[in-house]
């Protein structure tokens, strides 16, 4: 909260590099740095009345924020449509950030002001003449510039596709199509151009009435906006398609009930990062890729497949040998079983596996592999 002199006096007081005193920004940016490692942060309520009104300093303030844009996955089923409306108008607001466009509409403002200042004035003076109590108490409320909605002037912006039928009236899916390319025009812009402002994207569920092909054509536009300078994209999903077109230090994994949790995703049963596990834990998706995951781990280790056989009830299993030209009658765990009809699904001789039997096969050598990290081969005699 220093000003100028205060600014450089704790420069000079503490012998503090700048490599400009004559620019606030400069001093505090390098008073900051100095100071770094002794501060902390915590939230400090100040008196704005201070530093003049109190809407002038959240006008400054407003200047350095980013802009957030919010694409809701539930539609407002209105004329107006928030789901095909909204990425228009905030590429209208953007459009509006631009530092040409804001020194025009500067001009104009203060032109329109000089005009509405001599209307006012005219009007305070005829009032004057008829009743001067009144006209004493009156006098111009005109907004300030960087307060004025530009953007409302286009607030009716949209698209019309053939036969001039607005795209609102189009289905969700056509809808969405609009977003994904949306996203990838702004990519593109963000990436060729300079100096534009910070952006925040939110984006709820953005696989709503997508198909599965389609969600991955999204998220790689949502990636590559991702990449545009200053800006920042954040998405909600309950899609294992989208899961897995994401990077793991992209991920954040969100358990409500009551062992909330919000947190990095990282290696848990397995000893690597898997998305199928990822997908398995935030939505319940037992796959056949997370099984053979599972149970290609405990293959991997002799120790442990012979623990697990040895642990683990043994059910049947038929099959034609086509080597030995014979049916062929082993009696093998229910997981082996599951590993065996994933990889030939043409084999008549047993019933198909269910997504029950799947599940709970993965939850078995889930729970085998965890015991087993709490608990090493070498203390429980496996050898």
């Amino acid at each position: 909260l220093e000003k100028n002199t205060g600014l450089k006096k704790l420069i000079k007081d503490n012998n503090i590099p700048c490599e400009n005193k004559t620019i606030n920004a400069v001093m505090r940016k390098a008073i900051w740095s100095h100071f770094e490692e002794e501060l902390s942060m915590e939230a400090t309520d100040i008196e704005i009345s201070k530093f003049g009104d109190g809407k002038e300093s959240w006008g400054q303030i407003k200047k350095h924020m980013p802009l957030y844009y919010l694409f809701r996955a539930d539609r407002q089923n209105n004329e107006n449509d928030d789901e095909i409306q909204n990425p228009m108008s905030f590429a209208v607001k953007e459009i509006f950030q631009e530092d040409d466009i804001k020194e025009l509409l500067q001009r104009v403002a203060e032109r329109v002001n000089e005009r509405l200042e001599t209307v006012v004035g005219g009007t305070l003076s005829m009032i004057n003449e008829m009743n001067p109590d009144i006209a004493s108490s009156l006098k111009p409320d005109i907004p300030a510039v960087e307060d004025i909605k530009w953007e409302s002037v286009f607030r009716r912006f949209g698209i019309k596709g053939d036969n001039d039928i607005p795209i609102n009236k189009r289905g969700s899916g056509v809808k969405r199509m609009v977003l994904i390319n949306f996203f990838r025009a702004e990519a593109k812009r963000k990436l060729e151009a300079e100096n534009v402002p910070s952006v925040i994207y939110a984006i709820e569920e953005p696989e709503t009435a997508q198909h599965p092909d389609m969600q991955r054509r999204l998220i790689a536009a949502l990636k590559e906006l991702s990449t545009a300078p200053n800006t920042q994209v954040l998405i909600t999903t309950h899609s294992p398609v989208v899961v897995k077109e994401l990077d793991f230090d992209c991920l954040k994994l969100i358990v409500s009930g009551p062992n909330k949790y919000i947190g990095k995703v990282d290696a848990r049963e397995l000893p690597y990062p898997s998305i199928n596990e990822i997908n398995y834990l935030a939505f319940g998706e037992a796959d056949v890729e997370y099984h053979n995951e599972l149970y290609g781990y405990i293959e991997a280790n002799q120790r442990l497949m012979r623990m697990f056989n040895r642990t683990r009830d043994k059910v049947d299993y038929d099959f034609y040998d086509n080597k030995e030209k014979k049916h062929q009658h082993w009696k093998i765990t229910k997981s082996a079983v599951i590993r065996h009809m994933i990889h030939h699904p043409e084999n008549d001789l047993m019933p198909d596996v269910t997504r029950e039997e799947l599940k709970a096969s993965i939850k078995d050598m889930r729970e085998f592999i965890a015991w087993e990290k709490g608990a090493p081969l070498a203390e429980i005699g496996v050898n």
